[in-house]
């Protein structure tokens, strides 16, 4: 387990860099002044255009924008943007609620039968596959978000039990066994 650890956050870092890199890059591809984006179509003159290259730091070289951009990520400074001058984090922290629900509620959604919305050949059901019989299978949900019948695959793992606001039940019916390998 502390092995599985140690690499998973060993591949954070190069993910990280990698993620950051290729943001970067592909804003510096956008093609256009991004100084003449933020003023419009009004224009501005050129000594007031270089000092806004200076202010945004568009007039140092790449590398040397790449690591005050590095140093903001890790500082938690994303910037302000051009478009709403507001912090970029502030904009990104209006809209990350939603967007952690949309991924967070399919895992949340059971049936009455215990199948879980979103069932795939992830790891969480290869995890359940694994469980003997015996063990309770237990599903965290709300219960605005237990539904009467959610469709199923052949490779769906069904909870033993169901947790709400309400308290804990049994589903309505046990979970099926596995399918039987395929003989040879």
């Amino acid at each position: 387990m502390l092995r599985f650890v140690l690499y998973r956050m060993g591949v954070v870092i190069p993910t990280f860099l990698g993620v950051t890199i290729l943001a970067f890059s592909l804003i510096r591809l956008i093609p256009g002044d991004p100084i003449e984006l933020m003023v419009g179509e009004r224009g501005i003159e050129a000594s007031r255009h270089a000092e806004l290259r200076a202010q945004y730091g568009f007039d140092k070289p790449l590398l040397q924008q790449y690591a005050i951009y590095l140093g903001g990520v890790l500082d938690g400074d994303l910037g302000r943007s051009i478009v709403t001058k507001q912090p970029v984090l502030d904009e990104f922290m209006a809209v990350f609620p939603a967007t952690v629900e949309l991924a967070l509620l399919p895992g949340l959604c059971f049936d009455e039968e215990g199948t879980r919305l979103g069932y795939g050949r992830g790891y969480f059901d290869r995890f359940l596959s694994r469980l003997p019989a015996t063990v309770p299978r237990v599903g965290v949900s709300y219960d605005a978000l237990v539904v009467p019948r959610l469709p199923r695959e052949a490779h769906d793992r069904q909870v033993t039990h169901l947790a709400t606001e309400s308290g804990v039940r049994a589903v309505t019916t046990p979970p099926p066994a596995p399918p039987a390998a395929p003989s040879r």
